[in-house]
């Protein structure tokens, strides 16, 4: 394109009887002021030629990207937004339904674990993150409460105050969550849960802290004592 704009300007210029505006003029709007040179005497033929050849051209090229109606040109804009529109909100909506199955406050724990037990054992062993996930605590007649606070990355923060506290206190452990199975030797049924080798935040020490997933969706940390249920609640228990 700016070759024949090169092309056409050298041959309207160089005629000395085209002034250099007028030039200028037929060079971007041909088919207003090449009627000057068209239909006026006293310009050569060859310089007429020229001139009526690119107001042909310029014609063309000026009213060939107008060829669209406008309507339709908005039409078609409407149509692309509306689709481009759909397609986001069916990605947003495909992006939540992914969410929901994997957020660990989506389903209820009975569901959680009714999901683990009837997934395969692979699958499973992966959503019991996703289960225990959030914070646990056990109230009840006991010499010590217990607050387990398990975070998304399976780090377990172990908190353990007498009922005549004031408050749950420094944490007294952590350790890191692994996912475990195993079958039930007198059913063979596979049962699944969790253990950690948790640190004694006061000397160090290790020792192992082992849990349970029923299939009803209960958390029960097994001790050398017997079994001790969590409800997953974080509360302050404590009185004034």
């Amino acid at each position: 394109m700016s070759e024949g704009y090169d092309g056409v300007a050298g041959a309207i210029l160089q005629e000395r009887k085209v002034g250099f505006l007028l030039g200028i003029g037929i060079l971007f709007m041909p088919y207003i002021f090449g009627w000057v040179v068209a239909g006026r005497g006293g310009y050569t033929p060859t310089t007429k030629k020229v001139v009526v050849i690119w107001m042909v051209l310029g014609s063309i090229l000026a009213f060939s990207g107008v060829s669209q109606k406008p309507t339709e040109r908005v039409e078609s804009s409407a149509t692309a937004v509306s689709a481009t529109s759909a397609q986001q909100e069916g990605s947003i909506a495909a992006s939540e339904d992914d969410n929901s199955l994997t957020s660990p406050m989506s389903l209820s724990d009975r569901e959680w674990a009714e999901k683990i037990y009837s997934s395969e054992k692979g699958v499973a062993l992966g959503l019991i993150d996703d289960f225990a996930t959030g914070t646990w605590t056990f109230i009840g007649d006991s010499p010590y409460w217990w607050r387990f606070v398990i975070q998304p990355d399976g780090l377990i923060v172990i908190y353990m105050a007498p009922p005549v506290a004031d408050n749950w206190g420094e944490p007294v452990a952590t350790g890191q969550l692994e996912p475990t199975t195993d079958k039930y030797p007198d059913t063979g049924k596979r049962w699944y849960g969790f253990t950690s080798e948790v640190a004694l935040t006061s000397n160090g020490k290790t020792g192992v802290y082992s849990f349970l997933i029923t299939q009803d969706g209960q958390l029960i940390r097994l001790t050398h004592d017997g079994m001790m249920p969590l409800e997953r609640k974080d509360v302050h228990p404590f009185s004034n």
